[in-house]
């Protein structure tokens, strides 16, 4: 599973969309920067099925953040064993 994961880069640009974020979202600074580093790799990434898997649901399990997400083919997991079957079946395994 690890060689389906990316680094994400912190940029400037980052950084002022994460502010917008916790505005626009009612995030956490913290929670803020991690959805505007998702949010930035998926609009880099190729076309196809993404996930962004994280155990906060309390946080980012949230319609908007949902909607966000899926403009980009990327999907929110919130549990580690729903992230494994994701990769797997999309792996074939």
């Amino acid at each position: 599973m690890l060689d389906q994961a990316d680094l994400i880069v912190l940029t400037a640009e980052v950084f002022r969309a994460a502010k917008a974020a916790e505005v626009e979202l009612s995030l956490t600074p913290q929670d803020a920067i991690v959805f505007a580093s998702v949010v930035a790799d998926l609009e880099l990434a190729p076309a196809g099925e993404k996930c962004f898997v994280t155990a906060n649901a309390h946080d980012f399990n949230k319609p908007a953040i949902r909607e966000r997400l899926g403009r980009h083919g990327c999907k929110l997991v919130t549990r580690f064993t729903d992230a494994v079957g994701f990769v797997r079946s999309r792996q074939g395994h």
